[in-house]
């Protein structure tokens, strides 16, 4: 009887281990490759957020695509953030970013939405790609 739960035992750390390891070799969500789960306005999105707080939430880890102005630029050594509308914050690799794309210029961006910065009411978006500018 000891044998059987002992072997029961080992079939069970054995498939959970297994399990483990097969989740921590998934390769991570990026928004280069995948299509967009919501795709709107800058304006849209931010509405979106003011008007319902259960939004923060339910989006964790989607992948939005969004249009707007850039109103901010923050180039750093990897990545750079750019702000649009004042209110998404996407960090994108400098690698994406030319010199066409400056402060008052449209863009679309994707990237995976990563949260709600509440002090200062930000709407985050990381591994972003830029899709289109103009």
């Amino acid at each position: 009887m000891i044998k059987k739960i002992l072997s029961v035992g080992i079939v069970v750390v054995m498939v959970a281990a297994s399990y483990a390891l097969y989740l921590y070799n998934l390769p991570a969500k990026t928004a280069a490759g995948a299509s967009a789960d919501i795709t709107m306005s800058a304006e849209d999105l931010i509405t979106k957020f003011d008007s319902d707080p259960e939004v923060a939430t339910s989006l964790l880890s989607d992948i939005i695509e969004v249009t707007g102005t850039i109103t901010l630029i923050e180039k750093g050594e990897l990545t750079s953030i750019i702000v649009i509308n004042e209110r998404i914050t996407c960090e994108v690799e400098n690698a994406q970013i030319d010199s066409t794309i400056t402060t008052g210029s449209q863009v679309t961006i994707r990237g995976i939405y990563s949260g709600l910065e509440e002090m200062f009411n930000e709407i985050i978006l990381s591994k972003c790609v830029i899709v289109k500018q103009s």
